[in-house]
């Protein structure tokens, strides 16, 4: 952020990127409390857990599993490049 900015807005940039981070993972922590705590994830019964109590951590981590699929899908196709080397 720093170094794309012009001096005289270095400051103003990263009180604004703190501000947007802070807020965004206090949104984001909340939107995960209210998904775990409000039986939206007990849709799906994973057949490989041994207690219903992990069923709605198993299913937000299936989300998130599938956030980062399709983020890494999104760029390799945005900018070209490839994500996994062999």
């Amino acid at each position: 952020m720093s170094l794309t900015l012009e001096v005289h807005e270095t400051s103003i940039g990263m009180g604004l990127f703190n501000l947007i981070s802070f807020i965004s993972g206090t949104v984001g922590t909340a939107v995960v409390a209210k998904l775990i705590d409000g039986g939206f994830m007990n849709l799906y019964e994973n057949p490989l857990l041994n207690t219903a109590k992990a069923v709605p951590y198993s299913n937000l981590l299936l989300i998130f599993a599938c956030v980062v699929i399709i983020s890494g899908v999104i760029y390799n196709r945005i900018f070209g490049k490839k994500v996994f080397t062999s």
